[in-house]
């Protein structure tokens, strides 16, 4: 009996982690108050290993209640020898944060940073990270008539002569102001399409070199400003969501889209770039029924054929009242017969009423 209660508290002790990891502070308080070994393990993930999300407002009442109590060594967070915490989201004004990056480093004395998981970006805060004691991983860039994506009072002045917003270069150099960013949220608060900007590569000259992920949330993405994340030479970039349409969006970087007139350039890419696996072609439904260059579509999928390289496993196709696609599949069909090896991998769908239909 005494050799299995050994055995459960190793055990025990050995999944304390797991269970702690991304709990509630009261839960884990209920876990350290186990056994005196399990409030060590417990008070040293806090401290150093971030398992759990501190507000920091929060913390700073219990240091300050901790320290009323003279009991710094039965406190579960060792303050002092805290370099570094995280919290989910920055729901503080930027004077709000000054006040309580004073009262942390008064407290803790090896702070170091607080990370933000996340933060709704103000355009035009100059020193959001307060000479960079915070750090923000997620950034949200939301933006309405009131609240436009100006960097500064400057670039806000020019862009209030102009007639159609969504026209307008926006810098986004407020972006170069978060230099640890690893992810990018693009919305608009009105379904206005005024604010659905078409000009958006300042965000890529001036994101960070850390970011992995770029997601449009509400609000459609401009067709070249896919082709330029395709085409970024950033190491860093690992997914990207792009929205087409009402329910039209890309999932991630293994799937691409582009215009017939992009087709040729889209292919070469593919035998390029191996991560592709699904290429959507003609996605631009205003402009299919008057595209009437056939042979230069047949004409660049016939050199594909001869020279595939690619990991394709799926080209895709608007449906089109044009004689596009019939010359399309006289082409598939004919090298298919042929039994032409560069082909045989690839299936052919077109899309007929939100239904993929296999060539």
């Amino acid at each position: 009996m005494e050799i299995n209660t050994k055995l459960n508290s190793l055990i025990f002790n050995e999944i304390l982690p797991y269970l702690s990891y991304n709990n509630s502070y009261s839960r884990i308080l209920e876990l350290s108050l186990i056994s005196k070994q399990s409030f060590q393990i417990i008070q040293n993930l806090i401290t150093h290993k971030h398992i759990i999300k501190l507000d920091p407002n929060d913390l700073i009442k219990s240091i300050k209640k901790s320290k009323e109590n003279n009991n710094y060594e039965l406190f579960l967070i060792k303050y002092k020898e805290l370099e570094s915490f995280h919290y989910i989201s920055k729901g503080y004004s930027n004077k709000s944060l000054k006040k309580i990056k004073s009262e942390l480093l008064e407290q803790c004395g090896q702070l170091k940073k607080v990370i933000f998981n996340s933060v709704h970006i103000n355009f035009m805060e100059i020193n959001p990270t307060c000479d960079q004691f915070y750090e923000f991983r997620g950034l949200h860039l939301l933006w309405d008539l009131e609240d436009l994506p100006c960097s500064d009072a400057a670039e806000l002045e020019l862009v209030e002569d102009e007639d159609e917003y969504y026209e307008f270069e926006f810098s986004f150099k407020f972006l170069s102001r978060y230099p640890d960013a690893k992810k990018i949220s693009i919305s608009t608060r009105t379904s206005d399409m005024d604010m659905n900007l078409e000009k958006l590569d300042g965000i890529l000259a001036n994101c960070c070199s850390k970011v992995e992920n770029i997601k449009f949330n509400y609000h459609y993405t401009p067709h070249n400003f896919v082709e330029k994340v395709i085409n970024s030479k950033s190491p860093a970039i690992k997914s990207f969501t792009a929205r087409l349409g009402d329910e039209d969006t890309i999932p991630n970087i293994t799937t691409l889209i582009c215009s017939f007139d992009s087709f040729e350039a889209f292919l070469l890419h593919c035998n390029e770039n191996h991560n592709i696996t699904t290429l959507r072609v003609g996605w631009d439904t205003h402009y299919i029924e008057d595209y009437d260059e056939n042979e230069v579509l047949v004409n660049a999928l016939s050199n594909f054929f001869k020279n595939n390289k690619s990991s394709l496993r799926s080209i895709i196709f608007p449906k089109s009242s044009s004689e596009i696609l019939d010359n399309l599949v006289e082409l598939i069909n004919k090298e298919r017969n042929n039994n032409n090896n560069n082909i045989k991998n690839i299936t052919f769908k077109i899309l007929d009423s939100n239904f993929l239909k296999e060539i």
